[in-house]
């Protein structure tokens, strides 16, 4: 039995390698493509771009991965039984449930890695990309230019005399008009520093005036930080838990403003579907494993071939009704969808596997 694990872990490794890379290249294409839509608004280095795409990475995977178990499962299984080595593998007295058992412990830890890459994972590399796309975001649009007119930054209306050779700007002047007074500051440097993923300029060696109705302050600084309000929304990491869990005391706070409650329990309600639809996602190598037999397994004299078929009509009808079924049912749809795969698995393994070998 030990020499026949080997062997099939040999042959499944060798196709699943074969099915995940060029799987894995043309997702890759397609996120690199969508990294390049960005820099229509965004400026971004090579390196930036190599970030974003470390940041894609895990979803890749997660999309990924269970699609190539399954196929290579079926195509390692299909390999064989066309080679007649099933069939002398079921002659030797070898129950195919010693098979399924080998691929059960394979599923498994597909399945915790999935759910790694969902659970743990994912969440932070997400928070790390929205965070990176808004600073970028600001950085674009706090685009200076010396001697032009018309810069902002927050609501201050920037002008500078020169650039200077060390990427600073010279003879700075800038004005803000509140409700109730104005304000201008004039500074003989200002530096664009980025701290905590929050841009702010930092003056050097200036003067400033506030203006109002009843009075005129002037005050004199040797340096002055002013932050980028517009990048406020950047947020820390959480753990996964409170990554998933609901904010009960965000909806009391906010109990009384229904247009802000609306809009958390919608992005909620969003989030948990996700969370219902990768929980099947992760568990699909497990809840396909008696489909791998029922599909793998044909005699290549008497029967015909529909190994593709099979295998696309099953990953299409479990996505598909996965991410359909969690609009309406949300988590419900974790056990429903388990217990329905399982149900029609277990009938068709039983009528074309267990009741001839």
């Amino acid at each position: 039995m030990v020499k026949l694990k080997n062997y099939l872990l040999s042959n499944f490794s060798q196709i699943y390698f074969s099915i995940f890379l060029p799987l894995y290249v043309i997702a890759s294409v397609i996120m690199l493509i969508k990294i390049a839509a960005y820099t229509a608004f965004i400026k971004l280095t090579l390196l930036e771009m190599l970030k974003m795409y470390v940041f894609m990475l895990p979803e890749l995977l997660f999309y990924t991965l269970p699609i190539t178990f399954f196929i290579s499962a079926v195509m390692t299984i299909s390999k064989l039984s066309f080679d007649y080595e099933m069939l002398v593998i079921f002659s030797l007295g070898i129950k195919p449930s010693k098979i399924i058992v080998f691929f059960t412990k394979l599923a498994i830890l597909q399945s915790l890695l999935l759910f790694v890459l969902f659970l743990v994972v994912s969440p932070h590399t997400k928070n790390l990309a929205k965070n990176f796309m808004i600073k970028k975001k600001s950085e674009a649009n706090f685009n200076i230019e010396a001697s032009e007119y018309g810069h902002k930054f927050n609501d201050w209306l920037v002008f500078v005399g020169k650039d200077n050779a060390d990427g600073s700007f010279g003879n700075v002047v800038m004005f803000n008009q509140g409700k109730k007074d104005e304000t201008l500051i004039i500074a003989d440097k200002a530096d664009i520093l980025s701290e905590a993923n929050v841009l702010k300029l930092n003056l050097t060696t200036g003067k400033g005036f506030v203006y109002s109705k009843e009075a005129l302050s002037e005050l004199k600084f040797r340096t002055m930080h002013i932050n980028d309000t517009t990048v406020s929304n950047i947020q820390t990491y959480k753990n996964p838990l409170e990554y998933w869990r609901i904010d009960t005391e965000y909806i009391k706070k906010h109990a009384n403003r229904p247009y802000l409650l609306t809009k958390y329990i919608y992005n909620i309600n969003l989030k948990y579907q996700k969370l219902a639809s990768q929980t099947l996602i992760s568990l699909f190598p497990i809840l396909s494993v008696l489909f791998i037999l029922s599909i793998g397994v044909i005699n290549a004299r008497h029967q015909k071939s529909f190994t593709y078929l099979y295998i696309f009509t099953v990953v299409i009808l479990f996505y598909v009704g996965s991410f359909l079924i969690t609009k309406y049912l949300v988590l419900y749809t974790i056990p429903l969808v388990s217990i329905v795969t399982l149900l029609i698995s277990y009938f068709i393994y039983n009528k074309k596997i267990s009741k001839r070998y």
